[in-house]
């Protein structure tokens, strides 16, 4: 399956900085059945549950059984102040209410 990833530069540099790996899971909001995807710069603790991705040096972990939209994956780095953190966009978590709807 060829996929359509985009990392952005300043992500790529902060994976390197932290091991050059980004494992993304799905984070809820508050009581709101709602799941977004987020990244961070660690290894999964349970790898099989996760699909794998290398790209430009970067290794990628994504849940199994999540799908990836259309026009792909993307990847960026938000920093404020000392706090940095990935947002991830194209990923949807598989199953109910967890694709895209447009």
């Amino acid at each position: 399956m060829i996929v359509n990833i985009i990392i952005t530069d300043d992500a790529k540099c902060f994976a390197v900085r932290y091991g050059s790996v980004i494992t993304i899971g799905f984070c809820g909001i508050g009581c709101v059945p709602i799941h977004v995807p987020a990244g961070e710069f660690i290894e999964p603790e349970e790898p099989d549950l996760y699909e794998k991705l290398e790209i430009d040096g970067i290794t990628i972990y994504y849940p199994r059984g999540s799908v990836i939209g259309e026009s792909g994956l993307r990847i960026e780095l938000f920093t404020s102040g000392s706090a940095a953190r990935l947002e991830v966009n194209g990923l949807y978590r598989g199953g109910v209410g967890g694709y895209p709807t447009g």
